[in-house]
C-alpha cells in the first residue's frame, strides 16, 4: 500500500501545531511574598489565584523551653480557604489574632500572629488554644510561646 502524501503532511502540520502549543506563558504565577521588604509592598501586591501577600507579625523562637526569639514584621503568602474567620487563637486575650507555626529553616520555630480572617498561610499549621489559653493537641508546645510575646 502506498502512502497518502496528503496524510503525512497533515500529520507533520499537526505535531507541529501541537508540539508549539504551551501553557507556560499563560499560567498565573503566585506571588513573591516573601521577597518584599515593606508593609507598603506587601499590602500593594495583587492576588493570583487565591493567594494574596499580608503583612504579620512574626517570631522566630530559638528556645521553647524560655521563648526566647526574634520578634519581627514580615510579609507571608496565605491562600484563601472560604469567608468568614478562624475563630481566634490567642491565649486568654480579647484579641482577634491567630497563631499559626511553621520551622523557619534555620533550627527554630516561627509563630506567625495575625488577623487572616478568610485566608491561611502557607506551608504554616494553626495553633490551637483551650477556652484558658493552653495550648491544645495536635498544637506543638512552641505556640504557648505566643502568650508570652
Amino acid at each position: 500500500m502506498k502512502p497518502y502524501p496528503g496524510l503525512l503532511l497533515f500529520m507533520a502540520a499537526l505535531a507541529l501545531v501541537a508540539g508549539s502549543c504551551s501553557d507556560d506563558d499563560s499560567e498565573p504565577v503566585s506571588p513573591s511574598c516573601e521577597a518584599l521588604d515593606t508593609e507598603a509592598e506587601c499590602v500593594a501586591s495583587e492576588e493570583v489565584q487565591g493567594q494574596r501577600c499580608s503583612w504579620v507579625r512574626s517570631v522566630a523562637i530559638s528556645n521553647a523551653a524560655t521563648c526566647d526569639g526574634d520578634d519581627t514584621q514580615k510579609c507571608i503568602t496565605v491562600s484563601y480557604q472560604g469567608e468568614g474567620c478562624a475563630a481566634p487563637s490567642t491565649c486568654e486575650d480579647e484579641s482577634q489574632a491567630t497563631v499559626y507555626v511553621a520551622p523557619d529553616g534555620n533550627g527554630a520555630m516561627e509563630l506567625v500572629v495575625g488577623e487572616l480572617c478568610e485566608y491561611q498561610p502557607i506551608e504554616y499549621t494553626r495553633c490551637i488554644f483551650t477556652e484558658a489559653g493552653e495550648v491544645r493537641d495536635p498544637s506543638p508546645a512552641v505556640c504557648a510561646c505566643a502568650c508570652s510575646q
